[in-house]
């Protein structure tokens, strides 16, 4: 058994070193028990390679080419496509948020009463457009018929006063009448003055405006009665609060006839939630879009700017 080992390792070596001293012959080797392939197929597989690499780019750009679509002008101008060069800026974000327009604040004016009386006129509805100045109602009271009788008494004292006054003066010049008659005619005068401006006061705080006052002389008897209310601004009647003959004035009863909007300006209410808050910041431009149904009703707005305020806990 020994001895058998010996001679397997000795012919082990003696091959080892025959492997090392002829390199052909351990190729031979290799070639005769099909270990090692050959060249040639070594070489042909390799060019198959090359060639299936070399077709792939060949398909490719066809399937590019398949995928470019080119458009016309007018497809561009209706796709609202712009076409630009490459340059610098900022990244800008949109944000879309639901709005409410509603009235201008400084743009809203309330026609009112100030004095107890009943509705005889309504001249204007809901949704027309007033006027600055214009009349929209009348009110009868016998208040204002009480306060414009007092005036006319009042005046029509105070031009014989004053008449008197300027005639005593005269006289008194001349050295007709005494320094003390003169006197008493200048305090009657500017007694009267004085009861006239009250009177007038008190019609300029019942709603009568200067124009108003002044042509009451020219009046008839049966409109003393009657006070005109006028709209304060121009704009439209967006609401209406009173019917012919209501009760209005003081008392618990309804002071407030009609309410004026000036539609001209008017300001929009923007729903941000607290997520967009941290990129909303007042003074930014915004651009306002409304949508309607009907392509001619709708409208664009822009260069407008954000004024923050907030209208409820989790919008703003």
């Amino acid at each position: 058994m020994i001895g058998r080992l010996s001679l397997l390792i000795v012919a082990l070596v003696a091959g080892v070193a025959v492997a090392s001293l002829i390199p052909g012959f351990s190729q031979s080797v290799r070639k005769a028990i099909g270990l090692m392939s050959e060249p040639g197929a070594t070489q042909s597989r390799g060019d198959t390679t090359s060639r299936a690499e070399q077709r792939k780019p060949a398909t490719e750009p066809t399937d590019e080419k398949q995928n470019i679509i080119k458009l016309t002008e007018e497809q561009i101008i209706a796709a609202r496509i712009d076409l630009v060069a490459i340059q610098g800026g900022t990244l800008s974000r949109r944000l879309i948020v639901p709005g409410t327009i509603v009235p201008h604040a400084d743009r809203i004016a309330r026609v009112t009463v100030k004095l107890s009386g009943t509705v005889a006129e309504l001249r204007k509805r809901l949704g027309e457009t007033v006027e600055q100045n214009e009349i929209m109602a009348v009110i009868e009271s016998r208040e204002v018929a009480d306060a414009k009788s007092e005036y006319l008494a009042t005046k029509t004292t105070h031009d014989l006063r004053q008449t008197l006054f300027v005639r005593a003066k005269m006289l008194w010049e001349g050295k007709v009448v005494t320094e003390n008659d003169f006197l008493r005619a200048r305090a009657a005068a500017e007694e009267a003055r004085i009861k006239m401006e009250v009177a007038r006061q008190k019609l300029s705080a019942l709603g009568l405006s200067e124009e108003q006052i002044a042509a009451l002389p020219e009046q008839p008897v049966g409109s003393l009665p009657r006070q005109q209310l006028r709209a304060p601004i121009k704009g439209r009647v967006v609401e209406r609060k009173v019917d012919l003959g209501t009760a209005v004035g003081r008392d618990n009863l309804e002071t407030e006839l009609f309410v004026i909007v000036d539609l001209d300006r008017v300001w929009v209410e923007l729903a941000v939630s607290p997520a967009d808050l941290p990129v909303v910041r007042e003074g930014q431009s915004l651009s306002i879009r409304l949508w309607t149904k009907r392509p001619d009703r709708r409208a664009l707005w822009r260069r407008s700017q954000i004024t923050t305020g907030f209208g409820g806990p989790d919008r703003s």
